[in-house]
């Protein structure tokens, strides 16, 4: 288990298989863990009633057959149980493949709707969008400023589903924006990103600013900004 959570890259989210019987992986999970190599790494265990704390103490698994995914450092893991055909585990693997917070990569660029090439994740018809990027080297220091964005996203999350009178008025816009998919966040990690990415990247540098140990930079795409927010 440590092995592969070590192994794992920080950019793909893990995926746990806890069986009672230890067989190999059907076809068609070896299919899905093919189709989603690029966003997952997979692991199989066996489960042993003997184990069961260890694993409710550091999965909150109760009980086999279980699929955990682990996304964002910190984050709480997300279980299913019960058994998985195909098209169920497809819709689940499509609905966890990215983390809370997730990786701006050239492979999740245009998803994400963060890619001057492509379109807002409200779709194609949509003028202007936003996207903020935190970038920096993988470090303590990046994953509390991981956290602290994914609070953000929590917090325009409530402040959109709470009534009008109890909402912060000067986070509506933002909220109405996150919640319409015209405001995305990411991380990006400035050591191991793709050059041509990065290139691509800085070809629509605009403007700046250096505030403390907080550099943001200004993106603009065609009808879409970018900011750029370096831990």
């Amino acid at each position: 288990g440590k092995n592969f959570l070590a192994k794992t890259g920080p950019h793909k989210v893990k995926v746990i298989f806890f069986s009672k019987t230890g067989e190999r992986a059907s076809p068609f999970v070896r299919q899905i863990s093919r189709n989603y190599w690029a966003y997952a790494s997979f692991a199989f265990v066996l489960w042993r009633e003997e184990e069961s704390s260890i694993w409710w103490n550091t999965f909150e698994v109760e009980s086999a057959p279980a699929i955990v995914f682990l996304k964002d450092p910190g984050v709480k893991p997300v279980v299913y149980y019960g058994s998985f055909n195909n098209s169920r585990l497809s819709e689940v693997m499509e609905q966890n493949k990215l983390q809370e917070l997730p990786q701006l990569r050239s492979v999740t660029s245009m998803e994400l709707g963060c890619d001057a090439r492509g379109y807002s994740r409200a779709g194609s018809d949509t003028t202007i969008w936003y996207c903020v990027i935190l970038a920096g080297r993988l470090s303590p220091e990046l994953n509390k400023m991981r956290e602290t964005i994914r609070r953000v996203q929590e917090t325009l999350l409530s402040d959109d589903e709470s009534n009008a009178a109890d909402t912060d008025q000067s986070l509506a816009p933002a909220a109405v924006a996150f919640r319409n998919k015209r405001l995305t966040f990411a991380w990006l990690d400035g050591e191991a990103q793709d050059v041509s990415f990065i290139m691509l990247i800085s070809l629509f540098y605009v403007d700046f600013f250096l505030h403390s140990d907080l550099f943001v930079l200004w993106l603009l795409f065609p009808s879409m900004s970018m900011i750029l927010i370096s831990a």
